[in-house]
């Protein structure tokens, strides 16, 4: 057997049943030394250049208080020794590697249990753990945003961190959706979604990524269906997330129908090619 040039000498009875399984069998070990190798990989790779930035009071007044403006910061201040900061740790890191590849957004940690940290820690007035702070855009950290939210997932953060970044993402109210969407020639796709929806802050981030994609083809909004309700009403939202694309209307002085076209693959690559073929 030629698996990947590499032969394997077969001995054993010539039967079809016992050569299909020393194929299988084969096969498999290469599959598996093939996983194991990119999972080792992975590892050396996280090993040296880590996600998470570990934060010292040198590196903090450095990266963190003289940060560029348009740099946002994302801090955990933890105590190894917490039993809640354990249960954060895999999801921080998680939340790291998904922030990546985000231009300008960084995600740290600092451990307030080390002797090194402590007085660090009490300066920033940090008392309790995990603290989770997120440093805006603009310099300094003289403004800071605390994470309040019960979710400490990955995606929770994720959609939280979101809000403070630059978006292409319009929020809308009842007089927008009828000025500038109904009444309009200009394609909108809209997100409707709940503040207390865990499907909708999965698909937050997502939905931003939509709206990067198809910047200057096709404007996007959201409407908070908790504050807008008697809108989605209109709209004909009966569940969150509900993703609908306005095309425009056909002439000047014409509307639309408020319920709009139901998007029900909420796939970001699919809504992204579809609406590019609408347009």
């Amino acid at each position: 057997l030629y698996n990947n040039t590499k032969p394997h000498q077969y001995s054993g009875h010539h039967s079809a049943d016992h050569i299909l399984e020393f194929i299988q069998i084969r096969t498999l070990n290469k599959d598996m030394e093939n996983l194991f190798l990119k999972i080792t990989q992975k590892i050396f790779k996280d090993t040296l250049n880590p996600p998470v930035i570990i934060i010292t009071e040198a590196m903090f007044e450095e990266r963190v208080v003289n940060k560029k403006p348009e740099e946002i910061w994302l801090i955990d201040w933890f105590a190894n020794w917490c039993g809640p900061c354990q249960q954060l740790a895999p999801e921080w890191r998680r939340l790291a590697k998904m922030f990546k590849e985000t231009k300008n957004i960084y995600v740290g940690q600092v451990d307030c249990a080390d002797p090194n940290n402590q007085w660090f820690c009490q300066n920033n007035k940090v008392h309790s753990y995990p603290t989770v702070r997120l440093y805006s855009s603009g310099s300094g950290t003289g403004s800071f945003f605390a994470y309040n939210g019960w979710n400490r997932d990955a995606q929770s953060l994720q959609a939280w961190a979101f809000e403070f970044l630059p978006s292409k993402v319009k929020k809308i109210k009842h007089r927008d959706f009828f000025n500038n969407i109904i009444n309009s020639k200009t394609p909108w796709v809209i997100d409707y979604y709940a503040p207390w929806c865990g499907h909708c802050q999965v698909f937050k981030p997502e939905f931003v990524k939509i709206a990067e994609e198809l910047d200057g083809l096709v404007k996007a909004g959201t409407v908070n269906c908790d504050e807008e309700q008697a809108l989605c009403n209109k709209a004909g939202v009966r569940a969150y997330p509900t993703v609908k694309f306005y095309k425009g209307a056909r002439k000047e002085g014409m509307s639309q129908d408020t319920y709009g076209y139901d998007l029900e693959n909420l796939d970001a690559t699919y809504i992204t090619n579809f609406l590019k073929s609408q347009v």
